[in-house]
């Protein structure tokens, strides 16, 4: 008989957490918007009523200013959702379960089983099925060979 690990890592997606709704604090990103507002508040500068050009150089650097505001905007949503349990991953997660649970992530084995291969006809030669080998089931669950398996010739395990 020969291990297989699991590489199938949705226990958590599964939890209750999974019906908690979005929180509010994170904001919809919309680039028109913020593009909108850079270009209202520099009219609002102006003392003459202009409209702005495609190929005006003001309105590409209004462009490149409003893009740069979503990416700031991103990065502070993801800062946020960090800081809650069900978005926070790898370290994130150790530091919230750790300040709001005083709990610290185990060290995990992960899942393994026992299994046999068996060949339909008798060979008259070895097969080998080399250690690493990756399995798949009908679900796309993964598994890996840990070990070499040799099933010698004229035997079917």
């Amino acid at each position: 008989m020969s291990e297989l690990l699991s590489a199938n890592d949705s226990y958590f997606k599964q939890s209750f957490l999974k019906d908690i709704p979005y929180p509010q604090i994170i904001e919809e990103l919309d680039y028109e918007k913020l593009l909108k507002a850079y270009e209202e508040l520099f009219k609002s500068f102006l003392k003459d009523n202009v409209e702005l050009l495609e190929s005006d150089p003001f309105k590409a650097i209004l462009e490149a200013l409003a893009y740069r505001e979503m990416i700031i905007r991103a990065r502070i949503n993801e800062s946020i959702k960090a800081t809650y349990l069900h978005y926070a991953k790898g370290s994130d997660l150790d530091n919230v379960v750790a300040n709001g649970y005083l709990i610290q992530r185990l060290k995990g084995v992960k899942p393994t089983a026992k299994v046999e291969f068996e060949l339909n006809t008798l060979l008259t030669y070895d097969v080998i099925i080399p250690k690493g080998a990756i399995f798949s089931n009908e679900k796309a669950d993964l598994a890996t060979l840990k070990e070499e398996v040799v099933i010698k010739k004229g035997q079917s395990k």
